[in-house]
């Protein structure tokens, strides 16, 4: 096994699929989630801001050589509907980034933040 795929690194900046290398037994993830959704206004304040997803650096994350891995990247949240000057409705939560295993089992998560209010 080479050093350089021992120490190599992977980026998703999509959701894509990973089969993990020969030789590799454990990666560390570095991950967030998607931010959640500002809330929308009412007439008499300002929609509140969403919160920032969860941010993940060097967690641990056993894995076995040829195992077939699905990544799933948090999407930010949706900003409140606006329905009327009285009624403000919250953002909606931002998308959790996944890391699931061939038989849908959760590995690894990095949760979203939640909607603005």
């Amino acid at each position: 096994m080479s050093t350089l795929l021992k120490r190599g690194k992977v980026t998703f900046t999509s959701a894509g699929y990973w089969t993990v290398p020969e030789g590799i037994y454990e990666v560390d993830v570095d991950a967030a989630g998607g931010g959640g959704g500002g809330g929308s206004p009412a007439a008499s304040s300002t929609g509140g801001g969403g919160g920032g997803g969860s941010a993940l650096r060097g967690i641990k994350v056993p894995v076995v050589p040829g195992q077939r891995l699905t990544i799933a990247l948090g999407a930010g949240g949706l900003t409140g509907a606006y329905v009327d000057l009285t009624t403000p409705i919250a953002g909606s939560v931002g998308g959790s980034t996944t890391i699931t295993d061939a038989d849908g089992n959760v590995i690894f998560i990095c949760k979203g933040g939640n909607g603005g209010a």
